[in-house]
This record gives structure tokens, sequence and C-alpha cells, in this order.
């Protein structure tokens, strides 16, 4: 569980009626009123905020979204390209397993983006997708990112194809 939804409805400033709404509409935390679209949550769960016009909705998301730049879970909506920029300075880069490939993105796939790989078949785009999970997966003192990963496959690829049986 991520720290963004450890944080409770109840610390925000919000009726309690308003909180077994919302909760019943199934939003359960701060983050998930916070990425909650407001003229939606006055129509959710059959009309969970009956009554309510978007100023009110608006400001429930407004607070929930205050909440969580204020714990430092979440970044000002508004930010100057400095503030930007001190941000990517601290990227974490993921190996490629290739030291040219590397050196060419400057240190390796960036985190916190999103990244295309086109290629004819066959060119390695799986596999440099595989060598970047298990990269992600490692461990933070083995030269990893210490993260997890989910691989969604479009292409129906058999992964055990690829790599080795590791029971062997």
């Amino acid at each position: 569980m991520s720290q963004a939804t450890k944080v409770r409805l109840e610390e925000l400033d919000i009726k309690p009626y308003i909180i077994a709404k919302l909760k019943m509409a199934g939003i359960q935390s701060v983050f998930d009123l916070a990425i909650s679209i407001p003229h939606q949550l006055i129509d959710l769960g059959g009309g969970m905020l009956t009554g309510t016009d978007e100023h009110v909705a608006l400001e429930l998301v407004t607070k929930a979204k205050k909440a969580l730049v204020d714990s430092g879970l979440l970044y000002k909506d508004f930010s100057t390209a400095q503030d930007i920029l001190d941000r990517r300075k601290y990227l974490l880069r993921c190996t490629t397993g290739s030291a040219k490939l590397d050196s060419f993105l400057k240190g390796g796939v960036e985190t916190q983006a999103i990244t295309e790989i086109a290629g004819e078949f066959g060119s390695g785009k799986s596999q440099i997708c595989y060598t970047l999970c298990v990269t992600a997966n490692t461990s933070l003192d083995r030269k990893g990112l210490g993260g997890n990963v989910i691989f969604i496959d479009t292409e129906k690829i058999q992964v055990g194809e690829n790599f080795p049986d590791s029971r062997t």
C-alpha cells in the first residue's frame, strides 16, 4: 500500500456523513478523493452527494489535494520550470544492460516517464523490457531500483521461450 492511500479521510475537515457517503461509493482514502472529478462525485454511487452542487464537490477534491501536497506525497499543481528541473536531477535511471545504449540514454531509461521502444520483429525490444523489469525489481544494494514490476505483453509472446527455466 502506498503512503498516499494511508492518509485518511477523517483527517480532513469533512463532515462525517459526507465521509460515510464517500466510503459507500468506494472512496476510501484522501488519495481516492484527490483523483476524483468533482462533477462525477455528485452522480457517484447513485447520487451519493445528491443536493450538493459542483462547488462543494470541487472543495472536497481541493481539500484532498492540499492534504497530499502538505504531506509531501503530491507535488503542487503548479510548478515552475526550475522546480521541475530540480526534481529531474533526482530521477532514477534503469539500466538497459548495454553500456552503449545506457550512455546514449544518459544513464539508462528514466523513471517517472513513458518510454516507447520500437523496432522490427526480432530486434530485441522484448529482451530490453525483460532486462528493465529485472533491474527495476533488483534491490538498491545490488544496483537495481528496488521496485515492483508489472509487465503487460500485448503480443501474446511466450515468455518461457525467452527465459530459461530457473529451476534447472
